[in-house]
């Protein structure tokens, strides 16, 4: 195994040192509350699925409620420092592990990035090393280029260290290093200072900031309130509007469904004997009706139910090995009471969901 050679730290045009705290230790987690970070801006800009603004907010106030690493996370870090030992090996240069690091003229900008690289191999002055691991199956976005996430965490990094340029090594489905480097770009970085600096100023305020629903705030609110039980109250206009958009926008999905169907039947049909449909005798296919290569396997949920009644000893084996994945998910659902919104003389009271 290649040992990564470490040079001692050399100090960043832009930026103190924080902390030389062990990343992901109470006090490494604790310093990087005192601003916002590279990683935090992937969130607020909303390239992260995983966070978003209000994520941010309440980590910074201490109240986002704690989620255990990832397996890809904990691979990820095992996998850095050999990552970025055969990148130095192959560039022939030195790195320098780094501390959280503070801007000097912007103290609530706070970046950690993974290395400095001492003697840039381009020859063109300091910068960094951001590591990176990718699974196979996400491996074409790195082919030619790079994430618009690590675009902005290395702009982000580059502003607080002021550093010209970062380079970027990422080991690909576990066997293939790729090799990007990001260059400044101040019109970007100005972007993402405004957009941050809406967001650290919510922090000082401690207004949670607006966002949009998506499925990482459903992800954080079922994580803050997993009991979940009784009755809100809301504005009753604003629930039926909900409901109408809902009703309107499933009657729509529904519609879009049966007119997809019915093209692809109809071009079935046009096919005839054939397996695909071309324009012209010698032109390439457009459309294709083949047998599939790899059979599509589904386990309904009564297959999982007689398993765990008759063989629950192979239904266990299945899911240790991930083979059967169980989860009890909240489903959302409207009730027939939801028509009394729009008409006050119905009041239905029936619990059921009408999807």
């Amino acid at each position: 195994m290649t040992a990564l050679a470490e040079t001692p730290y050399r100090p960043t045009p832009g930026a103190t040192p924080l902390t030389w705290a062990k990343p992901r230790t109470p006090d490494w987690f604790a310093a990087r509350r005192q601003g916002i970070t590279a990683t935090d801006v992937v969130a607020i800009i909303g390239e992260g699925w995983e966070r978003t603004a209000l994520h941010v907010y309440l980590d910074k106030l201490g109240a986002e409620p704690e989620r255990q690493p990832s397996e890809r996370m904990l691979w990820g870090l095992r996998h850095e420092p050999t990552i970025a030992a055969v990148w130095s090996e192959q560039h022939d240069v030195g790195v320098s592990p780094l501390p959280v690091l503070q801007s000097i003229s912007t103290p609530w900008m706070l970046a950690s990035p993974d290395y400095a690289v001492n003697d840039c191999p381009d020859g063109d002055g300091p910068c960094g090393l951001q590591v990176k691991t990718a699974d196979a199956y996400v491996g074409g976005r790195w082919r030619d280029d790079y994430p618009d996430s690590v675009l902005a965490q290395t702009l982000w990094e580059m502003r607080v260290a002021v550093w010209g340029h970062e380079h970027v090594a990422c080991l690909v489905g576990g066997n293939h290093l790729v090799d990007h480097r990001v260059d400044y770009d101040a019109r970007i970085v100005q972007h993402l200072i405004a957009e941050a600096e809406q967001v650290w100023q919510h922090v000082l305020d401690q207004v949670p900031p607006d966002v949009d629903p998506s499925a990482a705030v459903v992800r954080l609110l079922d994580r803050m309130f997993p009991d979940r039980a009784g009755i809100m109250v809301h504005d009753r206009e604003e629930l039926a509007g909900w409901h109408r958009d809902y009703a309107e926008a499933r009657a729509e999905e529904a519609r879009a469904k049966a007119r997809a169907e019915a093209i692809r039947d109809a071009a079935i049909v046009a096919m005839a004997a054939g397996a695909a449909l071309a324009p012209a005798e010698d032109a390439f296919p457009v459309a294709t009706y083949r047998q599939q290569t790899e059979p599509t396997v589904k386990i309904s949920a009564d297959a999982v139910r007689r398993l765990r009644r008759e063989h629950p000893r192979t239904l266990r084996w299945l899911t240790r090995d991930g083979y059967v994945t169980s989860t009890q998910p909240r489903k959302f659902g409207w009730t027939a009471a939801a028509a009394s919104l729009h008409d006050p003389e119905e009041t239905r009271t029936d619990e059921q969901p009408d999807d």
